[in-house]
């Protein structure tokens, strides 16, 4: 009777081990469930962000919180600020590199004044791009925005899928809609 008894214990127990095991979620399968809020950095207001961004985000990715970090990611001393205090952006853009205020032109659109206009102390204007006689149909591209996922995120990624999906046909289309110029060609 002890040899049975320790054998049904033994098929008792191995049976509910095997039931938890198998029953039990990953690490990565439970965080594939949970939903997650990312923060993107980037020179643009509310209305213009939900447009381009967050909508689009929420769409394809419903577990996913895209949230706008309000600044300019270009200003150097606002960054420090912002990481001092322990609100760190997962998605950052950087498009007008430091304030130097020695660019003689730079080609853009309207869409990247937000990231000149808080810049103390800059002299621009604007005007249209120069055309060649010989090359009448042929100008400058705007340069597209590029998204960096900061080492500090918590959420890799998740950064790392909201900037596929940006910089896929799909996304590209959103943006492109929304007034941004789009990075691939046949758009």
């Amino acid at each position: 009777m002890n040899k049975k008894w320790w054998l049904s214990f033994l098929v008792i127990s191995l049976s509910l081990l095997m039931l938890i095991g198998c029953t039990k979620k990953t690490s990565k399968e439970a965080k594939k469930n949970e939903e997650v809020t990312l923060k993107m950095l980037i020179a643009v207001d509310e209305e213009v962000f939900n447009n381009r961004f967050k909508e689009q985000i929420d769409d394809a990715f419903p577990k996913i919180n895209l949230e706008l970090m309000e600044g300019n990611p270009a200003d150097a001393d606002q960054l420090q600020e912002l990481f001092a205090k322990g609100e760190v952006p997962d998605i950052i853009t950087v498009a007008f590199h430091e304030n130097q205020q020695n660019i003689a032109m730079w080609v853009a659109s309207a869409t990247h004044l937000p990231l000149i206009a808080p810049v103390d102390g800059i002299n621009f204007d604007m005007v249209t791009t120069p055309v060649w006689k010989d090359l009448p149909n042929t100008g400058p591209s705007a340069v597209a925005l590029s998204f960096n996922i900061t080492k500090q995120s918590k959420h890799p990624d998740e950064a790392f899928k909201v900037i596929v999906h940006l910089a896929s046909p799909e996304g590209q289309k959103v943006l492109s809609r929304a007034g941004s110029p789009p990075t691939i060609e046949d758009m």
